[in-house]
């Protein structure tokens, strides 16, 4: 079966920086916001029009998260995600990224399970283990496709060695981005001394996404062979 990947982005900009690779086959976009100093937020329901106007084949995931810090929402706050959720839906959003936990930090594990380690390839063994069983949910009568999605840390000079140690890999997550801070000016000066900011933006790297690309790329011809 094919690895498929899903790059995160947050404009039309970084769409278009890597639409070359996302766009073929079951490849995917992860719209977000914020990714840079939030870790990701609730996308604007503007630029999921907008991708889905200017690239009506792509195949978008959208991240649900109202704000930053701890993932301890208020009822107020989830019915706002559920909201959301909704809106995306009809926007033609094919599926969404989110986690809630408790006061006591546990967590809804049929919805939210991870490998609980700060990389994919440090959390390789658990997440094998997820793969493993969700291969044997599979052959089980009435039963529900679930995917582990891979990710944290991923990129084309670790991408082998996870794939030795998780064989059975269907898809991988990376951000393959950096912080860039523009060339200091008077009006970003300006806005740092009222407290806007110092103007960092968060910028995907296209050469990242196409190294990962062109290893899966290669690893899926040799499939079909």
């Amino acid at each position: 079966m094919p690895i498929r990947m899903e790059v995160c982005v947050d404009s039309l900009g970084s769409v278009k920086a890597v639409e070359e690779y996302v766009s073929q086959g079951e490849n995917r976009y992860e719209v977000c916001s914020n990714l840079l100093s939030g870790g990701g937020l609730t996308p604007s329901l503007g630029l999921i029009r907008l991708i889905r106007k200017r690239h009506p084949s792509a195949r978008l995931m959208a991240m649900i998260r109202p704000r930053t810090g701890s993932f301890v929402y208020s009822e107020d706050e989830l019915l706002t995600m559920a909201s959301d959720i909704l809106a995306f839906k009809e926007e033609g959003v094919m599926g969404f990224v989110f986690g809630c936990l408790t006061t006591g930090g546990e967590v809804d594990v049929a919805a939210c399970r991870s490998g609980h380690s700060r990389t994919a390839l440090e959390g390789a063994w658990t997440l094998n283990e997820l793969v493993e069983s969700t291969r044997y949910l599979s052959t089980l009568p009435d039963h529900r496709e679930i995917t582990i999605t891979l990710a944290s840390g991923i990129n084309d000079e670790n991408l082998s060695t996870l794939r030795k140690l998780v064989p059975n890999l269907q898809e991988i997550h990376l951000s393959a981005s950096g912080a860039w801070t523009p060339e200091m000016s008077f009006s970003l000066a300006k806005g740092a001394q009222l407290g806007f900011g110092s103007g960092e933006e968060w910028r995907i790297e296209r050469d990242k996404v196409r190294r990962v690309w062109e290893a899966l790329a290669r690893w899926n011809a040799q499939e079909r062979e």
